[in-house]
């Protein structure tokens, strides 16, 4: 019983140590510079970038300011071809300006109307995925 208490006591002080770890990462992080730096490469023409970078505005857009590649990441939903990177771009624009991707939506109507679910569904499945 001892030795399964210690590896117990062990395993949490592994995982608190872990968890320290992490958190003064994303509290150090230079949001502007991120921001600078993730709006670049939504204004690329390299579409593996550009997707690497949609995903991060997902993950991170509350503390982001990448407005000035709006424009970049609504021509991705209107022109790709492929419906996942459509996808990711339209929850990107989300993240950006729900207004302006409302706005998409409407334009596009989906199968069962409710816009607004749909995306807040999605949001929460590439959230989870971190």
């Amino acid at each position: 019983m001892h030795k399964h208490s210690l590896k117990i006591a062990l395993t949490l002080v592994v995982l608190y140590v872990f968890a320290i770890s992490i958190q003064p990462v994303e509290a150090k992080t230079d949001w502007k510079q991120f921001s600078a730096n993730l709006e670049k490469a939504l204004q690329t023409h390299n579409l593996g970038l550009q997707q690497s970078a949609m995903f991060l505005v997902i993950k991170y857009g509350d503390k982001l300011d990448v407005r000035g590649a709006l424009s970049d990441v609504m021509k991705l939903y209107q022109t790709n071809k492929d419906a996942k990177t459509r996808e990711l771009a339209l929850l990107t624009i989300y993240r950006m300006d729900r207004e302006k991707a409302m706005e998409l939506l409407n334009k596009e109507p989906e199968e069962d109307g409710d816009f607004k679910a749909f995306i807040n569904k999605r949001m929460d499945i590439y959230l989870s995925m971190n």
